[in-house]
């Protein structure tokens, strides 16, 4: 571990990509759930509770190969806001002094 307890800066960076990643998948997989749910039943097998089970796996297995395969463009766009917040706490731990002359300053 790195000074106050802090991760190194190349750990933060996988863990963000890694986050961004999944989040991406579990929307593409609601997104896919939410147009399968606009079309009709398979009137092959008429549905059923064992077909829903196996659809929902499917598009959730779907939506990991479209995110792993590049996605829809979201992972790298939260992985950057993610990588923001990082170095801008990163900034707000380097100078405690800084932090502590604000607080007295606001009493």
């Amino acid at each position: 571990m790195a000074q106050g307890g802090r991760m190194p800066a190349a750990k933060d960076a996988v863990a963000a990509r890694k986050v961004a990643k999944e989040f991406e998948s579990l929307f593409v997989g609601m997104m896919l759930k939410s147009m399968r749910e606009t079309t009709g039943k398979d009137k092959l097998t008429n549905g059923g509770h064992g077909e829903e089970v196996y659809r929902s796996l499917l598009d959730q297995e779907y939506a990991k190969a479209m995110t792993e395969r590049g996605g829809v463009g979201l992972a790298a766009m939260v992985e950057q806001q993610l990588r923001k917040h990082q170095d801008m706490s990163k900034h707000d731990n380097t100078n405690p002094q800084a932090k502590t002359e604000v607080n007295h300053e606001n009493r």
